[in-house]
């Protein structure tokens, strides 16, 4: 698994689908809620790579504002 999103790609992706994540508090929030995959790489944290795509598995109601 690879992981080579950083904080900030991952917080510019999330807002494209949720705009009303307006701070680094909800932002924190989503992502402990979604559970997205992330470690620390060399003191850093970073993101899994694929982690834009499993948003749709992730959460409802990005689901439903796609059909």
């Amino acid at each position: 698994m690879e992981f080579s999103v950083t904080f900030d790609e991952t917080r510019d992706t999330i807002r494209i689908y949720y705009p009303q994540i307006n701070t680094g508090e909800k932002l924190y929030e989503y992502i402990e809620e979604i559970d997205i995959q992330r470690k620390f790489v060399d003191c850093v944290e970073m993101f899994f790579t694929g982690f834009e795509s499993n948003l749709l598995y992730r959460d409802l109601d990005l689901v439903e504002q796609n059909l």
